[in-house]
């Protein structure tokens, strides 16, 4: 569908599909959102053209929900997360949980 007019408003429509997935994992508490400094806020998720970068807690129940929530995306719109181009950057965990979570 590139270079169809209504195509960057159909995935914009997916994006909002997507995005509304991840905030209901954090209302449900299955993604436990990274802490800030005092009285700020950091969004579990943001969309930047057709990159989607999510901040959450390290822990493998996390990775496991947000895993299903966008294997059924994947399922339901065709699209799925290119490996070759996903990186994950993480702080404050050991090698080994790292290995283990990707």
């Amino acid at each position: 569908m590139q270079g169809v007019p209504l195509s960057p408003l159909l995935f914009c429509i997916a994006e909002e599909v997507l995005s509304i997935g991840i905030s209901k994992l954090v209302e449900e508490g299955k993604v436990e959102k990274i802490a800030a400094a005092r009285h700020v806020s950091v969004p579990p998720h943001c969309f930047y053209a057709d990159d989607l970068m999510v901040y959450y807690k390290g822990k493998l129940s996390t990775l496991e929900a947000l895993g299903d929530l966008f294997t059924m995306y994947a399922s339901c719109s065709g699209q799925i997360i290119n490996t070759r181009k996903s990186s994950i950057h993480v702080g404050g965990i050991s090698h080994g949980m790292l290995n283990s979570m990707v």
